[in-house]
């Protein structure tokens, strides 16, 4: 096993991953929106899919 600690990602490299994330989760919402509707859409299903948390 390795010693070395996991970092998150900072400075420009954080930016590009929340760039990535947001536009993960924009397009899973935006098919969610399209097959289930106003009514249907489901934030459950769209944070997996866009690889997000629902709890804040």
């Amino acid at each position: 096993m390795s010693n070395e600690t996991r970092r998150s990602p900072t400075g420009p490299a954080r930016q590009r991953d929340a760039e990535r994330t947001k536009r993960a989760i924009l397009e899973s919402a935006r098919v969610e929106f399209a097959q289930f509707g106003y009514a249907g859409a489901r934030v459950g299903r769209i944070a997996p899919t866009g690889r997000a948390s629902t709890s804040s």
